[in-house]
């Protein structure tokens, strides 16, 4: 809905459009008026006393100057701010009707009243002139009276003069044919105005959306740099809590104070899933979840989640069973990652929500590359009221077990968008007392088993060096963060890696230019230099020098895609998220040694 002042503004653009058709065609029409007067002028000479004719044809071409060079000033002016618009239309309407009026002169004032046949010509002919004059202003229902009335009106009366049934026939013709003129200019004047005012809404709507766009952009692109921040800063303190409590239990803790730090990690581990989902949930909403395309064993991904939750649930004693129909290896081409997400979610919830009884994992492929992925437990089971519900954002349940267990609410709808970004969906089918089935399905291409590879961008699952090849591995740490410092340089010192640490990167690249490391662990927001440029310092540098290249992994507490892509093009090799631990530290060294291995010649 417009608001008063739109639509004041709506209607000036109205009439000034209304004013530029009026005026486009005004400079050629006077042009060939000129040419005709004085074609008429020719023509009639000599049927006409020559006292009247010259003059006629003098101040015919008189109206005609006044009237270009105010078309002309109207055609620069209209449209600008400050011009009175009102003022200029009635000017352009009193030159067009002084304008007719010259024409009209044709009839009566050089025309002979005894002279039949030149009298029909003439008539015939202004009425002609006439209805082409008001198909031209037909835009303008006033122009066109300005232009019809003055030619013909004074005409009636003449014709009247004859007093006889000729001139009232003509006088009746020219009345009606004025009529008919003046209501199909009302008619024209009407559709075109409706046609210029939608028009232009149709501009205001486009632009109101187009700002409303851009307003949203911008309001997304400012969410995403707060999640970015929020991110980062929530997940430092957070490796930091995750990594004490992690060092602290190596130190052979009591029973009660290892009870204690277990507590610690496991929050610590609830609250990262709590950040990664509402990450995620922002990615998808935001339509920035990217989901890779990379060859991968579905075996692996199911034995491995299951075998995460198999040790969950027989704690509850509950048996958790896989079920394939297929033999052999399953070769895939799709996103391991997305794929053990989903996973996770559902088994996690099956185990969270059964107390007693098994939980079956059933995958089926079809011919087609359709994967189908069920979880049938035998829980509480979920109210048909509930259903409809817990696919939605920050729902859950109206139960106890649910309230007692607790959660964002995200994990189902996540897990839905990210079946049906990869061309499937997740249903459900539950009875109260009996289960619930949550069937996912994703569409996943088969290949070939020798072209299988990491599902992942830096894959977790690399073949291991044999053990102890981490000794006496030199790391440089580059991070500012004291509490990350000694996090790492436990996990580092436990791994048997011989660890010097700077606090910023310009520190990073002058320790290089002195000494030789294997790894760099590089955080990238540090004071000083950051992460990203310190590595592309030293690229450069070592391209400059010809010195063996440094394997370089990126630490950051951003696990936005977007950054993994930042980091590969300053040149690193390897990313870790925090908050990581010593397995997720290990590994990453341990591929850096493979892929090291791999391209020494």
């Amino acid at each position: 809905m417009l608001s008063l002042q739109e639509q004041a503004g709506l209607e000036d653009q109205v009439r000034t459009a209304r004013l530029r058709m009026l005026l486009d065609h005004v400079e050629v029409a006077l042009l060939a008026a000129g040419v005709f007067a004085a074609i008429v002028a020719w023509l009639i000479n000599h049927m006409v006393p020559e006292a009247r004719l010259w003059p006629w044809l003098v101040l015919k071409l008189a109206c005609l100057v006044p009237r270009l060079v105010h078309t002309k000033w109207l055609l620069r002016r209209a449209g600008q701010p400050g011009m009175d618009l009102a003022q200029a239309r009635r000017w352009m309407l009193a030159f067009i009707a002084l304008d007719s009026l010259a024409w009209g002169a044709v009839g009566w004032w050089l025309t002979p009243l005894h002279h039949l046949d030149l009298a029909v010509v003439t008539i015939s002919s202004l009425m002609g002139l006439a209805a082409i004059g008001a198909f031209m202003n037909s835009v303008d229902v006033r122009a066109v009276a300005c232009f019809v009335l003055p030619m013909l009106l004074p005409n009636v009366v003449f014709v009247l003069w004859r007093q006889d049934s000729l001139g009232l026939f003509g006088a009746a013709s020219m009345l009606g044919f004025m009529a008919v003129m003046m209501l199909e200019a009302v008619r024209s004047q009407r559709r075109i105005t409706e046609l210029l005012r939608l028009r232009f809404m149709h501009e205001h709507v486009a632009g109101e959306r187009a700002r409303a766009l851009e307003q949203a952009r911008h309001h997304s692109d400012a969410r995403s740099r707060f999640l970015a921040t929020v991110s980062h800063e929530m997940r430092t303190p957070l490796h930091g809590i995750l990594g004490l409590a992690r060092v602290l239990q190596q130190d052979k803790p009591r029973a009660d104070q290892r009870q204690r730090l277990t507590l610690m990690e496991r929050s610590g581990e609830h609250l990262l899933t709590v950040i990664n989902d509402i990450l995620d949930f922002s990615k998808i909403e935001a339509g920035r979840m990217n989901i890779e395309a990379r060859p991968f064993d579905l075996n692996e991904v199911l034995d491995e989640v299951a075998g995460v939750f198999q040790v969950l649930a027989q704690r509850k004693q509950v048996s958790l069973r896989q079920l394939r129909h297929w033999q052999g290896n399953c070769p895939v081409v799709g996103d391991a990652a997305r794929v053990r997400q989903v996973l996770n979610n559902l088994l996690g919830n099956a185990v969270k929500f059964t107390d007693h009884g098994s939980i079956q994992l059933i995958a089926r492929r079809h011919p087609d590359g359709l994967v189908e992925l069920q979880v049938r437990d035998t829980g509480m089971g979920i109210a048909e009221a509930d259903r409809a519900r817990i696919f939605d954002a920050f729902t859950q349940t109206h139960t106890p077990m649910d309230r007692q267990h607790g959660g964002t609410g995200l994990g189902l709808s996540i897990a839905r968008q990210l079946c049906r970004a990869m061309d499937g969906d997740l249903v459900c089918d539950s009875a109260v007392g009996v289960g619930s089935i949550f069937k996912a399905t994703m569409r996943l291409a088969e290949v070939p088993a020798g072209d299988v590879q990491a599902g992942e961008p830096f894959p977790d699952h690399a073949e291991h060096p044999a053990d102890g090849a981490l000794a006496g591995l030199r790391v440089l740490l580059a991070e500012d963060n004291p509490v990350n410092i000694l996090v790492a340089e436990a996990v580092l010192g436990h791994l048997g890696c011989e660890v010097h640490t700077v606090t910023d990167g310009q520190q990073a690249v002058a320790w290089l230019e002195q000494q030789r490391c294997d790894v760099v662990l590089m955080d990238c927001a540090m004071p000083v230099m950051n992460g990203l440029e310190a590595s592309r310092v030293i690229r450069q540098r070592e391209q400059d020098t010809g010195r063996p290249r440094a394997a370089i992994v990126a630490l950051t507490a951003n696990s936005m895609l977007d950054e993994r892509a930042q980091c590969l093009d300053a040149g690193m090799d390897e990313h870790l998220a925090k908050p990581f631990g010593p397995d997720d530290i290990r590994l990453v060294l341990e591929r850096v040694l493979l892929q090291r291995a791999v391209n020494t010649p």
